[in-house]
């Protein structure tokens, strides 16, 4: 059985963001949550493959938010940013206008946001979020590019679109402000 305990998030330093990465990086525009920003990220690895949804994100900024190291964290993925090649923004994204209206509205529910997206034929989708909502897979034959607005607070009840899975890719230095508990 699961048993919390206490968790106090520990002084660590990731590499820094290479120069050719932090330009690409600093290329796509940040949807917005409060203070943080997130950039929603496609990341080639050097090994080849391609993870479309990835949040390259600086560490402080992370920990300051989300409390718990993604590796410490059995509900998130995570890559390392030297196993990256290149970023460019995800194909999954939200556009950022509609994720920043759902940041704007907040939480649905405790740690949660439930919305749904309209695309311009009328189709919607439901969607259910933790704090990190910039990613979203479509019904097939459809993108992005076809929503024409979100409804906060939306859709709970209804069948929900899964979203894919992303991962956290971290860099710079960060320190736990404060302890939180986790399940182990």
């Amino acid at each position: 059985m699961a048993r919390l305990t206490p968790y106090h998030p520990s002084r660590r330093a990731f590499p820094p963001l290479p120069s050719d990465l932090r330009t690409q990086w600093e290329a796509i525009v940040p949807s917005v949550s409060g203070s943080l920003q997130y950039r929603p990220c496609s990341a080639a690895l050097k090994s080849g493959p391609v993870i479309p949804c990835v949040y390259v994100i600086d560490a402080q900024a992370y920990i300051g938010t989300w409390g718990v190291w993604p590796q410490d964290d059995l509900g998130k993925l995570y890559v390392d940013v030297e196993d990256v090649a290149s970023i460019s923004e995800s194909p999954f994204r939200l556009p950022v206008r509609f994720a920043n209206e759902l940041y704007r509205a907040g939480e649905s529910g405790m740690g949660y946001s439930a919305f749904t997206v309209v695309l311009a034929d009328a189709t919607e989708a439901h969607f259910t979020s933790g704090g990190a909502l910039d990613f979203i897979a479509l019904p097939d034959g459809r993108s992005v590019a076809d929503i024409v607005r979100v409804i906060p607070h939306s859709g709970r009840g209804q069948t929900q679109t899964p979203s894919p899975k992303y991962y956290w890719c971290l860099f710079g230095s960060g320190e736990g402000r404060g302890g939180s508990r986790r399940f182990v």
